[in-house]
């Protein structure tokens, strides 16, 4: 048989051939059941495999056909697309097809550049025929168009960006949840043999990272807009498709985006130029809540990591205080420099481009909602639910970050800006530059394991209730039988910040039954853990007439204990429940220890 297709393998040779032995060599993604599922489904026509570089979809397609029955894998061929047009593919799956060949993967098809506009006759003249085709490609959001635009019918549609802690642990071999947030999300990170936690150094340069984002995010983004109906989907962002600006764009909202808590390190408002060209690192305010006020555009903010740290020593140690208050302001214009998002997109860009730039992150799921809900006071009077219900839509449009390892990476970055700072230079005592350095990582630690509880917790949720992973709409998500969110009661401020529980698992199949759960990074228990959990008021606000609080929990590090009322959970056990065997048993793990 002659091909058009530069690189194409057939069943025959597949065993023989140096990736497809290298795929075999590793252990098997969750989602490869999903896929042998597909071969065995006649009214599944076309499968998608979609989403970041790196995180396994060339391996899965390679595994799935090796998985083949001998006598079906004859019937099989492997086509990477390069160059070629949809008019030279088209021919080599003719060619195929009458040769008896039923089992297909198109890997890169989004190198083909006519290619959303001519995959419908996949599904059209091929899989109707009774041939399996499964496509994949880097530039993940072009294939989420094509979805959304309707251009397959019955497809199996996969997705592979984030690696859950379980399935990465298992991939990888035993790893702790430390080494996941340090790592975790793209495969190819292994932490080095002898790792000291917190001081072995990324597997990756600043500049490495950078161009990670180039080819996995920005490039996805850059390519499919141009190439999606002539260009036509730019929209607002029509004047970032040279290249520098949406790569700069892209990078500096990325690292932007992972933290809520920049509204929480408001300084005050200061004055600019109506034109000031504003950096992507700077508009966190706005790109985070999505709350698009121009007058906000301009504020000025500490960075969140820095200033959670400050806030350890205020009032405990003030000459330490003043120094992390010195970094919060001079290391943001070296965050800038350094993470190549100084005036980032070279020129003023609209609250309207930065909603677009969000969104298309999120359809990448690199970004994903993280769900919270805002609980008045009890007694609340009209007006005070009117300015919740405004609270609860800014909550409903934050965002977390998917992958741990490039969220770990960018804080890392500040670490070591710390480290360089004359300011933190001077400091005589060495056993106060470790604790800054210590209380500093401790609290990223805090806040990435929180997010993973929460992240993780909520795609579980979405499959129990049946929404697709990808679908990031809180109206849909608030609609099904078990949901988690963080729960915020503002207005009642302790120790300088409001209440909160960080992660609440409603279940309303049979009334409102409410799990509480702290999430906390320690390996000992300590009575400040579960103040939230105990607290009067915390509990009436949460509560309604048909409210239940079946349990209380703290997720931690250390061994699982119940203190009363309070149970202690390992996280890691949570987490790995969670994936392996349910959201019900996790449920039922959480109350009695027992999972089923």
């Amino acid at each position: 048989m002659n091909f058009i297709c530069n690189d194409v393998v057939l069943g025959s040779s597949m065993e023989n051939t140096p990736a497809f032995q290298f795929a075999a060599s590793l252990r098997q993604r969750d989602i490869l059941a999903r896929m042998v599922e597909y071969r065995e489904n006649a009214s599944l026509k076309t499968g998608i495999l979609y989403g970041l570089r790196r995180t396994g979809k060339s391996v899965l397609l390679r595994q799935w056909l090796l998985g083949l029955p001998y006598e079906e894998r004859a019937k099989a061929a492997y086509l990477t697309i390069e160059s070629e047009g949809f008019a030279d593919i088209k021919n080599d799956l003719n060619t195929l097809r009458n040769n008896g060949y039923k089992y297909i993967v198109l890997d890169e098809i989004t190198a083909c550049e006519d290619f959303i506009e001519s995959c419908k006759s996949l599904a059209n003249n091929y899989t109707a025929s009774g041939m399996k085709i499964f496509i994949a490609g880097t530039d993940s959001l072009s294939l989420w168009l094509a979805l959304s635009g309707g251009l397959f019918d019955r497809d199996c549609t996969l997705h592979t960006t984030h690696v859950p802690f379980a399935e990465w642990t298992k991939l990888k071999g035993a790893m702790s949840l430390d080494e996941y947030i340090r790592f975790g999300g793209l495969l190819h990170l292994d932490p080095t043999e002898g790792e000291c936690r917190h001081s072995a150094p990324l597997p990756w340069t600043t500049d490495a990272m950078r161009r990670y984002f180039t080819s996995s995010i920005s490039d996805n983004i850059l390519n499919t807009l141009r190439n999606f109906k002539d260009g036509e989907n730019a929209g607002l962002l029509g004047s970032l498709l040279d290249e520098i600006d949406m790569d700069a764009a892209v990078y500096g909202l990325f690292g932007s985006l992972t933290r809520r808590e920049f509204l929480n390190y408001i300084e005050e408002i200061v004055a600019v130029e109506e034109k000031y060209l504003i950096s992507a690192l700077k508009s966190l305010l706005l790109a985070d809540s999505h709350t698009y006020d121009e007058k906000l555009m301009f504020r000025n903010f500490k960075l969140p990591d820095v200033s959670r740290t400050a806030s350890v020593f205020k009032g405990k140690d003030d000459e330490l205080y003043k120094v992390l208050k010195h970094l919060s302001k001079s290391l943001r214009g070296n965050a800038e420099t350094m993470l190549c998002v100084k005036n980032a997109i070279g020129r003023y860009v609209t609250a309207a481009q930065f909603l677009d730039i969000v969104e298309y992150l999120r359809k990448l799921e690199v970004l994903a909602m993280r769900p919270a809900i805002a609980f008045p006071p009890v007694g609340a009077s009209v007006a005070d639910y009117v300015r919740y219900n405004a609270i609860n839509r800014e909550l409903h449009t934050q965002n977390l970050v998917s992958q741990p390892g490039l969220r770990y990476a960018q804080a890392d970055i500040m670490r070591k800006l710390i480290e360089d700072d004359a300011g933190f230079r001077s400091i005589k005592d060495e056993r106060k530059k470790k604790l800054i350095v210590q209380k500093f990582q401790e609290g990223v630690y805090g806040m990435m394991q929180e997010d993973i509880a929460i992240y993780e917790t909520m795609q579980q949720c979405k499959l129990f209730g049946g929404m697709s992973l990808g679908d990031n709409t809180w109206e849909t998500y608030n609609s099904l039988p078990i949901k988690a969110y963080k729960a915020e009661f503002p207005d009642v401020v302790y120790e300088g910040r409001d209440k909160e529980i960080d992660l609440v698992i409603e279940d309303v199949r049979d009334g409102s039954t409410l799990y509480l759960i702290e999430i906390k990074h320690s390996t000992e228990r300590e009575e400040n853990q579960s103040k939230w959990l105990k607290d009067k008021d915390v509990s009436a606000r949460i509560c309604r007439t048909d409210g239940d609080i079946r349990c209380r929990a703290v997720l931690y590090n250390g061994e699982p204990y119940t203190d009363g009322a309070i149970r202690y959970v390992n996280i890691e056990d949570y987490l790995n429940t969670l994936q392996y065997e349910g959201l019900e048993n996790v449920l039922r793990m959480l109350c009695d220890g027992k999972r089923s």
